[in-house]
């Protein structure tokens, strides 16, 4: 299951939604102006752990290229 990060465009808090299929409304201030934001994630293989940028574009956790 897909878990979608967002950001309140009001009191600037981060939150989670499970599978992205009910609405995006702020759980603090109620504000239904929030925006999707994308956060990197980890993939565990066997006995190697490896991180994948949010972006797609490169094998690192973070780079100048992600947003």
């Amino acid at each position: 299951m897909a878990i979608y990060t967002y950001l309140c465009n009001k009191c600037k808090r981060k939150f989670d939604i499970l599978n992205g299929r009910e609405e995006a409304i702020c759980d603090v201030c109620q504000n239904k102006d929030v925006k999707r934001v994308y956060t990197a994630f980890m993939i565990k293989t066997s006995s190697q752990e490896k991180g994948v940028s949010s972006c797609g574009s490169c094998a690192k956790t973070t780079c100048s290229g992600c947003k």
